[in-house]
């Protein structure tokens, strides 16, 4: 059997409620055939094999068009009631349910307490980003120039110093920053690509 949209005849279509647990109109209608491993319906006919609450929705006279999916509003997967199922795209239908991404689309602040309004965020690659925290952080961690360019030279204290708060686990920013270096310079002396002076 291949994964593909089943024809609807008036046997099928027989066959397709004859598995469902029809309850009142509001109620969920469970699937009561068999299941994918996610549990979802799967429904067979003619040699086709189809996800049950997409049946459900072409039954009830819906097209689902190239690239769009079922979501069920209700959350239950076996729920095959077609006042229960929307036609939706992939991102809807990710933002609608129980996901990491509906989760972080749903927040209204960061975790220090800014608002993500449109003017206060950074969005691209899936991620939302506090532009306050954002800049807080940049100068945190800045070393201007011409505090880097005092120390061009180390002296064998400055390296062990180095080395030490390494090995405690700071972050190469937050040496550079106490240290007044770059952070190319304490990436150097991690690697020992650096000419020491005395």
């Amino acid at each position: 059997m291949t994964n593909r949209t089943i024809t609807l005849s008036a046997p099928v279509i027989a066959k397709f409620w004859a598995v469902v647990d029809k309850q009142s109109a509001d109620d969920c209608w469970p699937w009561l055939g068999p299941l994918n491993a996610k549990g979802y319906g799967r429904f067979a006919a003619n040699g086709s094999v189809e996800m049950a609450h997409r049946s459900s929705v072409r039954l009830s006279g819906r097209d689902i068009p190239p690239g769009f999916e079922v979501d069920h509003i209700c959350r239950n997967r076996r729920c095959v009631n077609p006042s229960h199922l929307r036609v939706v795209t992939h991102q809807e239908n990710l933002l609608s349910g129980q996901t990491i991404a509906a989760a972080n689309a749903a927040k209204t602040h960061c975790r220090k307490g800014h608002p993500l309004s449109t003017g206060n965020l950074v969005q691209g690659s899936g991620k939302r980003v506090c532009k306050e925290c954002r800049r807080a952080r940049s100068e945190a961690e800045y070393v201007p120039s011409t505090d880097r360019r005092r120390r061009r030279h180390l002296s064998s204290e400055d390296v062990a110093e180095v080395r030490r708060r390494i090995a405690a686990g700071e972050s190469h920013s937050t040496i550079a920053s106490a240290m007044t270096l770059s952070i190319a310079t304490i990436s150097n002396v991690r690697n020992g690509k650096h000419n020491y002076g005395n």
